[in-house]
């Protein structure tokens, strides 16, 4: 089961935000920003019976500094031009009116597209961060562990640099079958 209602809000000069909730309910915050970002928080924000806002420490930091470089083929040419999908997730829990618990995944998710050397240059928050890549039918995809000191760089390598075709015949044994568009 999936259900989510996603929501987003700016913030102005002194950092406020203000945002449509459902008080008891359980939310997910991440920051979305080229340069700050923030630990991944679920919680309740207010609460259910007394709706009244619930303590909340979010606190945002200055992102770590992420390189990830695609390539491609034997010489690992550089794919440019590939917008890639970027993800720190984030699993969490909550409990329903009828005290059942469920589990879903949440996270900051944001695109950026490789320069004319296959490079993404980006910054996360520390810990789990995936990464993926569409061109043509094919997908690159990889996960890796952000570090808060240190080298995080990454290369994401698709051994074939083209596309193969295959072509086929479509058979049946029931001689009544149309296979045309099939």
């Amino acid at each position: 089961e999936s259900r989510a209602t996603l929501f987003s809000s700016r913030v102005d000069s002194e950092g406020r935000f203000e945002a449509p909730i459902v008080p008891g309910y359980t939310y997910h915050l991440s920051i979305n920003d080229d340069q700050w970002v923030s630990k991944p928080l679920s919680q309740i924000l207010v609460d259910g019976e007394s709706h009244q806002p619930l303590p909340l420490d979010f606190v945002i930091v200055r992102g770590t500094d992420i390189t990830v470089r695609l390539t491609s083929g034997r010489n690992h040419t550089p794919l440019a031009g590939k917008t890639t999908n970027l993800t720190t997730p984030h699993d969490f829990q909550w409990k329903e009116e009828d005290g059942e618990t469920h589990h879903g995944s949440g996270g900051r998710l944001w695109h950026a597209v490789t320069d004319s050397e296959g490079i993404v240059h980006t910054r996360a928050y520390p810990g789990e961060f995936e990464v993926r890549s569409y061109f043509g039918s094919s997908m690159l995809e990889k996960t890796f562990e952000i570090k808060a000191e240190g080298n995080n760089e990454f290369e994401i390598h698709r051994e074939l640099a083209g596309s193969a075709y295959v072509n086929g015949l479509l058979t049946s044994k029931d001689p009544s079958a149309v296979l045309e568009d099939a």
